[in-house]
């Protein structure tokens, strides 16, 4: 009875060690990403290819990925490529999920060799693996020069590029139609009643609507009118 208990027992630890998920130390404090990369044992550039070994469990996928590794910031480069990553997406004994999709870059923190097995560096029991986008490059620039190892260019010429496009975006401000249309209908009326104004307006700077000469003399004409209409009323 008593082996039977003990075996029974065990198989319940087991489980129960399968199930627990992964818990910091009492004196686990949060760290930044540049204290974690100077702790990783490698840290890549690389893209997602494909995932292999799908396989469902009680939080959700797990798979293997393989990733094209574009460049390598801290560590020994890899001797094959692509380079196969093992315990992707939900792992139940993991700290942290590493969900990665096909197609798109990450900066990973890796630890293993192609003649073991090649995983995700948990450093401080933290994720490591990070979006390919301006805030992660910005901080794998300053720490391991990212933009000239990686890419080929400096931080400057990135920022000059930037501040570029975002002047030429600036200057190609037009006067909306609106504007438009209603100064060339006043420079016409303009035009047709008094040459010279016009030529002077056109000459400066058109800031605004130009105001147009034709309304006091619309103004004058119907006074007269009024006033001769007046005298023939008062003559009968």
């Amino acid at each position: 009875m008593a082996p039977n208990c003990f075996v029974f027992a065990l198989l319940v630890s087991v489980l129960v060690e399968e199930c627990v998920p992964c818990s910091q130390p009492v004196s686990w404090a949060h760290q930044t990403v540049e204290q974690r990369a100077a702790m990783a044992h490698r840290i890549v550039y690389a893209t997602d290819v494909r995932h292999l070994n799908i396989a469902q469990n009680f939080m959700g996928t797990s798979y293997s990925v393989q990733f094209d590794v574009l460049c390598v910031l801290k560590g020994a480069p890899f001797q094959s490529n692509p380079v196969t990553v093992a315990d992707m997406g939900l792992i139940p004994h993991l700290c942290t999920a590493h969900v990665v999709k096909e197609g798109r870059t990450y900066f990973m923190f890796l630890m293993g060799s192609e003649e073991e097995v090649v995983t995700v560096h948990e450093v401080n029991y933290e994720i490591g693996v990070f979006e390919d986008h301006d805030g992660y490059r910005e901080i794998f620039d300053r720490e391991f020069g990212f933009y000239s190892r990686c890419l080929g260019m400096s931080a400057t010429t990135v920022q000059v590029n930037t501040t570029t496009e975002s002047a030429q975006v600036t200057t190609t401000v037009h006067p909306t139609p609106a504007r438009t249309a209603t100064q060339h209908v006043q420079l016409n009326m303009t035009t047709q009643h008094d040459p010279t104004t016009v030529i002077a307006e056109v000459k400066g700077p058109v800031t605004s609507p130009v105001t147009s000469t034709s309304p006091p003399r619309m103004i004058s004409w119907g006074f007269i009118v009024a006033m001769a209409t007046l005298i023939a009323v008062m003559w009968k």
